[in-house]
């Protein structure tokens, strides 16, 4: 899924014959708001989970397991977000080149991308439990 939707948004910026970016459904803004609620959702929820799974059991060894998922996720949602951003960038910079003369080439670029990520998130794609 994620190839896919690279490979869509790769083509959307970079085979269309227009002289300007597509057009958006929302700003940048709107867009990165709702991305940023739906990532904090998702690590909330799944640490919540674990948190409590690690306070309503006696074992001390199945404690400290639910603990480190926890700790781990949180971990690891925040480089794999590092990276995406990383990413989100890179096709706001291809974009910039498609389109020299669009100054808001690269918002709408990112846009797009963060468009796909909260799809992505909302059908489950790097969601926790």
């Amino acid at each position: 899924m994620l190839r896919d939707n690279f490979t869509k948004t790769l083509k959307s910026l970079t085979t269309s014959g227009s002289a300007t970016p597509p057009p958006l459904k929302r700003s940048l803004r709107a867009a990165d708001s709702e991305l940023n609620a739906l990532y904090k959702a998702d690590v909330r929820g799944y640490v919540s989970y674990w948190e409590k799974e690690a306070a309503e059991t006696s074992e001390r060894d199945l404690c400290a397991q639910y603990t480190g998922w926890a700790n781990d996720y949180k971990r690891d949602t925040h480089a794999a977000q590092h990276q995406w951003i990383l990413y989100r960038d890179s096709m706001a910079k291809l974009a910039a080149a498609r389109w020299p003369t669009v100054h808001e080439a690269e918002d709408v670029a990112k846009a797009l991308v963060t468009e796909d990520r909260i799809r992505e998130l909302s059908n489950g794609v790097g969601e926790g439990q």
